[in-house]
């Protein structure tokens, strides 16, 4: 028997019974609920994070071109004053799976032709990337982003320059300090 709750929300939950027999309920019996929601996360306060693709004038696209520059913003949509953001762990990939690595887990960029590093803004309420030439995979032209925002209690520190560069001195300084002041990792 499967349940579908709808809301007035943008989430949406299956209920799902996987039964040991076909007509008796017994205690072996396995129950889920399946949520799925727009992309981001949620903060105790119902914010949330998005990923947005910019055109060169910064309206909001839904779809991007081949070769074209774009800004990729995440932003937190209800800023409480709180909380900061940073963004690392960012990759492309497409419907089989197959996948590119854009952004490392210190924040750096990995191929820098593709896409730069995220910056903060001045309030640590949104981060962007530039994407020099949008790209595709051979085996379609669907691609999608996914990264990792790091939630930090007021605004996040900013990278040091000199990590992304190769300084293992600058890499160990910073990754303490950063460290220190991230209350968790959202995805």
């Amino acid at each position: 028997m499967v349940l579908l709750v709808l809301q007035r929300t943008e989430e949406r939950s299956v209920q799902l019974a996987v039964r040991v027999h076909k007509t008796l309920e017994l205690a072996d019996d396995k129950f889920y609920v399946i949520t799925c929601g727009k992309t981001g996360f949620a903060r105790d306060d119902s914010g949330a994070v998005a990923l947005k693709f910019l055109d060169s004038t910064g309206r909001r696209v839904r779809e991007t071109v081949y070769n074209r520059e774009y800004t990729i913003k995440a932003e937190v949509t209800n800023p409480n004053g709180t909380y900061g953001i940073r963004v690392k762990n960012c990759f492309a990939f497409n419907k089989k799976n197959m996948s590119v690595a854009l952004i490392d887990d210190r924040g750096c960029p990995l191929k820098n032709d593709t896409m730069t590093r995220f910056r903060t803004s001045a309030d640590g309420t949104s981060a962007t990337a530039q994407i020099m030439s949008m790209f595709k995979f051979s085996e379609g032209s669907e691609v999608h982003f996914q990264c990792d925002v790091v939630q930090c209690n007021g605004r996040c520190p900013e990278l040091d320059e000199a990590i992304c560069t190769g300084d293992a001195n600058a890499f160990v300084k910073s990754a303490r300090a950063l460290g220190q002041m991230d209350d968790g990792m959202l995805l």
